[in-house]
């Protein structure tokens, strides 16, 4: 593998790792939970635009890597971050899937917006 595939490959993973986390900043600076899912999704919109340019030939690949990177950042905050609110995240396989799911519907949608729209996709 060469170090300019593994960069398109590491890269769009902690891309997908870091809307998480800079949502919780977000959230604990301001204290206001209720930022988190709209916040969340317009990070991942955003950080998913850089992650398909890295992967231009195959954009479904660098949404997928997202969607990975999505799950590895949720389940890492859910480690540091046990509790919220003084309230313990008993229901964390929820947000874990939720997230996810959430950001798989972004992501490769995403990616079939960029498929479709680049210059020479209706020929």
């Amino acid at each position: 593998m060469h170090s300019h595939s593994r960069q398109n490959t590491i890269i769009p993973l902690l891309i997908g790792v870091l809307p998480i986390f800079l949502v919780r900043v977000a959230a604990l600076a301001t204290d206001s939970p209720e930022i988190f899912i709209g916040l969340y999704l317009f990070l991942t919109l955003m950080f998913l635009a850089l992650a398909i340019f890295l992967n231009a030939s195959n954009p479904f690949f660098g949404a997928s890597l997202v969607v990975a990177g999505s799950f590895l950042g949720i389940c890492l905050d859910i480690a540091i971050f046990p509790t919220v609110d003084g309230f313990e995240r008993n229901l964390f396989p929820l947000e874990i899937v939720g997230y996810t799911a959430v950001s798989a519907v972004v992501c490769f949608v995403g990616a079939g917006l960029w498929v479709a729209l680049r210059p020479g996709a209706g020929k």
